[in-house]
């Protein structure tokens, strides 16, 4: 699962990295993205990407990029870090992640996984994996839910997949199925092997 790159949607990739005990560093890892953004996203090289707004909840922040509307939660007590210290720590942390993802994006080892509710289209998965090859030759796979677990190419470094469901979007941590997305992931790596 260290050789997985979500892409986000949501965390849910995230969680299931981390019960099988992997803990890569990635940008979207616990991000919730627009799909139809990340394109654009890549094509700009996250230009602009540590211009970020606070929300601060009960037990945690909530971190916002108007422009790209990335969302995420910071995992940190606002009691215990404040909103200037959260945000220096984030403005610092977001452009090193963003270039470490166009690293292993040039770099071709890593699985780029991008999951979506909706059924992907062709143009939508030729218009990212052609913002990804500005920077390398990735393989991408996208996935989708209600079908078992299985997976297909569906052209040149693309990989169609799919799960029985995905998590509860209020209860991520939870609902998470974390043994398929093993299964999927490893057949997955093989199948790019």
């Amino acid at each position: 699962m260290m050789r997985v790159c979500s892409l986000g949607n949501n965390c849910e990739i995230g969680f299931a990295q981390r019960a099988c005990g992997a803990e890569p560093l990635d940008l979207f890892r616990w991000a919730n993205t627009p799909v139809g953004l990340l394109a654009m996203m890549l094509k700009k090289k996250f230009d602009g990407i540590g211009d970020i707004e606070v929300d601060t909840l009960p037990h945690d922040y909530r971190i916002r990029h108007a422009e790209y509307r990335l969302k995420w939660h910071a995992f940190t007590n606002p009691a215990k870090v404040s909103v200037d210290e959260l945000l220096n720590r984030e403005r610092r942390r977001l452009p090193f992640l963003a270039r470490k993802l166009i690293d292993d994006i040039a770099e071709g080892q890593r699985l780029f996984v991008l999951k979506n509710a909706h059924p992907f289209d062709e143009a939508l998965m030729a218009r990212i994996l052609a913002a990804m090859d500005l920077f390398g030759r990735p393989t991408v796979m996208f996935v989708n839910d209600g079908a078992p677990v299985q997976l297909e190419w569906a052209g040149e470094r693309i990989i169609r997949g799919s799960i029985p469901k995905f998590a509860h979007g209020g209860c991520v941590p939870r609902t998470t199925v974390s043994a398929d997305w093993l299964t999927l992931c490893r057949q997955a790596l093989t199948l790019m092997n």
